[in-house]
């Protein structure tokens, strides 16, 4: 029986990776109770200047909405960086996955 005991309940950070978390007290970290096996939800879109975000990660495994809870105590978001040439009034983008 899995179920959702409180010994299967942790509580989880979230790191913004030099990013902030709008609308938190502390923009640079969240910290949630989940129980092993739930859904994620709906998670926070972190902002961070010159970078587009990619998601939240456990390791190299991207969690969603959908992904369920595995033990994990933090998730770390992960960003592109954006490069942008003015110069010939054409902007254009390099990525670098951070």
């Amino acid at each position: 029986l899995m179920g959702n005991s409180r010994s299967n309940c942790k509580m989880v950070s979230l790191n913004a990776n030099g990013g902030k978390i709008p609308n938190l007290p502390n923009q640079r970290r969240s910290t949630f109770r989940i129980c092993y096996g739930d859904k994620y939800g709906l998670l926070p879109v972190p902002v961070k200047i010159s970078y587009k975000f990619l998601g939240w990660y456990r390791g190299n495994e991207r969690v969603t909405a959908n992904s369920r809870y595995q033990g994990e105590t933090t998730l770390k978001a992960k960003y592109y960086r954006q490069f942008y040439n003015t110069k010939n009034k054409q902007n254009y983008r390099r990525n670098k996955k951070i």
